[in-house]
């Protein structure tokens, strides 16, 4: 394996797909401490879904 990464195009896909999944909770958790809570709503997916745009997947 080189750098993490499985041998086939799908192990590549399932490593990005964690990766962007990772990066959105985080960011939504951000969202959440931000409004002084310690609970994750959906309202907090939906901002970091919106103010990412198209391109960092949002609608």
């Amino acid at each position: 394996m080189l750098g993490g990464f499985g041998d086939t195009p799908s192990a590549f896909r399932t490593q990005a797909a964690e990766a962007f999944i990772v990066r959105m909770l985080e960011d939504a958790y951000l969202c959440t401490l931000h409004a002084r809570r310690v609970t994750l709503f959906p309202k907090d997916l939906q901002l970091v879904r919106r103010l990412r745009g198209a391109e960092g997947g949002g609608i």
